[in-house]
This record gives structure tokens, sequence and C-alpha cells, in this order.
């Protein structure tokens, strides 16, 4: 992160993204996205400015301030077929600051042994200047690991989301369950739209295979020679719930708490790229197998 101070403990970021879509999701039924798709036109256009200011008093706390502007505009054909994506608005904008807390006190962020996480986070998202959207969201994240013993050790987290200005809420903006790194395993298949979520994810954790391998010659960027390999079984069971007081009759899995179980292979290479694989079963009895690429959280 680009600090500018000599301690190098505050700093400032600035980001824009853009984003143009010829198919895109304008609907939840059955839990699934519903696609829209037409090759003759951009249908949905999004650009976005952050402007983040962080300060890092101490190596495992971390503050960030963000203001973001937001501007999104859909065809009259999404309309058509959804006019509350906007809140019957073809352009729907608007600014939002943010307050991010993070405390890190995990031995590896990559995949974690011990040690434990914290992230909270409060959005006001609309300052009065559009009128297009008035929400204030705060989330709270918590990750804990008990070391048990060299080859055992047990994965706790908990996330949990709140809004707290109900009122005449657009389709856009409704995330829950489903998407990013919020979901509960064995639903991986279906988005859980709502105001507010809670799902805990939890796995029991052996250590099979724990072997460095010396690639030598054979790999040419010299950092990246001695090659750590580490294989973990691991036993899974997660719960959660979105609650959603909007589109709800076409989507049996909203407001309810769902349960995921299941076993699997967590693959860990130098020690910071992880790849699980897991079989999984929901409580609807249906069975998969799933490939994710871990995160931070």
């Amino acid at each position: 992160r680009p600090y500018i101070n000599r301690k190098k403990t505050f700093g400032i970021t600035g980001r824009y993204f853009f984003d143009h879509r010829r198919e895109f999701a304008y609907a939840t039924r059955g839990n699934k996205q519903i696609l829209f798709d037409d090759q003759d036109q951009i249908n949905y256009r999004s650009t976005k400015a952050i402007l983040s200011f962080h300060f890092r008093p101490r190596v495992e706390g971390f503050h960030e301030w963000l203001l973001k502007y937001e501007n999104n505009l859909v065809t009259d054909s999404i309309l058509d077929l959804n006019p509350q994506y906007f809140n019957n608005r073809s352009r729907f904008r608007f600014l939002e600051i943010d307050y991010v807390f993070r405390r890190e006190r995990r031995d590896n962020r990559f995949y974690p042994i011990k040690g434990n996480f914290l992230e909270a986070e409060v959005q006001k998202i609309g300052l009065g200047l559009f009128n297009h959207v008035n929400k204030l969201n705060t989330s709270l994240a918590y990750a804990h690991y008990f070391p048990l013993l060299d080859w055992l050790n047990l994965e706790m987290r908990v996330k949990g989301q709140r809004e707290w200005m109900r009122g005449q809420h657009p389709y856009f903006g409704l995330e829950a369950l489903g998407y990013g790194e919020d979901y509960v395993r064995g639903y991986e298949f279906y988005v859980i739209d709502g105001t507010d979520f809670l799902v805990s994810r939890n796995s029991l954790r052996f250590k099979f295979f724990d072997r460095i391998f010396d690639l030598k010659k054979k790999m040419p960027v010299k950092n990246y020679r001695l090659f750590p390999v580490t294989l973990w079984f691991t036993v899974n069971a997660d719960v959660g719930k979105s609650f959603n007081y909007l589109f709800n009759e076409e989507n049996p899995l909203n407001n309810k708490w769902l349960f995921g179980k299941g076993v699997g292979l967590d693959v860990v290479l130098y020690y910071k790229y992880a790849f699980q694989i897991e079989y999984s079963i929901n409580h609807l009895n249906e069975k998969g197998i799933f490939l994710h690429i871990r995160s931070d959280f």
C-alpha cells in the first residue's frame, strides 16, 4: 500500500472501475440467478471511483476509510423484465462512505493454523446528494484457529451482516449468501438474497502430508525452487441464514436456516496458495464436489 509518512502508518489509495455487460442477472427465482442476454447491445454499465485512507499504527491493527461514487445504468429491456431492479429507474447512482477495522493475529493469513482474525465494517450508502438509495449497513467477521495437536486443528469462522434502514429496496444490492466467500457449503449452486445474513463455517483439519521438494534448476525462479506441499483432510459443518423481507415468493431458501456438511482435501502450496476440493451435502440431500480457492477470510 502507498504510504505517505516515514513511519509507513498512513496511506492513500485511489481506484477506478468500469463494467460493461451484455449478459447479466436481473432477478432471482428458485434461488438461482436469471440471466438476460442481448449480444446486440450493452445492457448494464457501471463505473466506480474509490478513494481510501488507511492507518496502521501497529502490525496487527488496520483502519480504513473509503469514499466511493458509483453510477449504474440499465437498458429499458431490463426494466421491462424487472421494474424493481433499480426501483423503476434506469439510472442508479450514489455516494458511499465506509469504515473498516481489521485485527490480524493469525500465524499465516493464507492458511492459518493458530490465532484469530477480526473485521468490522460500517457502510453508509447514499449521502443525500442523489436520493436514489439510503442504507446503513454493518458487518462483523471473526475467525479463530485452535491448534489441538501438531497434525490436528480446528477452524471456526462466523460472519454477520445487518441493514438498519428498512424501506423500498431495489433488487440491486441484495447480495447475501452465495456471493463471494459468504456461502454455506453444499449450496454453491444457489444464491440466497437478503438484507441481513449470518453464516458459520467450521472445519476439523487433519494434516497427513507435509514435505518440501527441491525443484533446483527445473524452476527458473530462484525464490520458488523450494516447493513446500501440505495436504489436509477436513471434516466440515456449516450453518447460515439470509433474512429477506423482499422478493421471497419464488425463492424457497430465503429466511430459512441452511445446513451443510461434508469432507474435503486442502492442498497448500508455498504456505500461501490454498486449494480446496470438497464433497458437500445440503439439507435438501443434494450432493456435489466443489473446488474453492481460499481467500484471506
